[in-house]
């Protein structure tokens, strides 16, 4: 015979089950600053495990922006509370790349959550990711 406590929790688990998803959904702010020309595009990409910022994985969201000012916030309200990273690039020239010099330097602006650069190379993700709850910001300050 089951035990009170495994009967509530299983109730629980059915309640939780039951109960739409966006009751669920967190909101992320992301304020980008330090953008020094209007030309191009910002693209921005929110990641949800070392994979997906490893390029294993596609991002779980990609926006791609017009760079309207010297800083831009914008909001996403759809993702469930969790641990994520996110990713921009200034792409200047419009040529969907992150262009560099001859040594592999970016040479477009480009940024990470927590203003992560590494040391050498890009960051890492336990430098890049952070716990998003019920409202969480990240300020990115990009680097050029």
């Amino acid at each position: 015979m089951k035990s009170r406590y495994q009967l509530l929790s299983g109730a629980i688990r059915i309640l939780f089950a039951l109960l739409p998803t966006q009751v669920f959904a967190a909101e992320l702010t992301v304020s980008l600053e330090d953008i020094r020309t209007t030309e191009g595009k910002l693209m921005i990409a929110i990641l949800d495990s070392e994979a997906a910022f490893n390029g294993e994985h596609p991002a779980v969201a990609s926006l791609r922006l017009p760079a309207s000012g010297d800083a831009i916030t914008f909001s996403i309200d759809s993702l469930p509370p969790g641990r994520y990273g996110i990713q921009v690039m200034h792409d200047v020239n419009n040529n969907s790349d992150l262009d560099s010099n001859l040594v592999g330097m970016p040479i477009e602006p480009w940024g990470f959550s927590n203003n992560a650069t590494g040391n050498f190379g890009p960051p890492v993700w336990a430098e890049v990711s952070f716990v998003l709850t019920q409202t969480s910001h990240q300020t990115i300050q990009l680097n050029h």
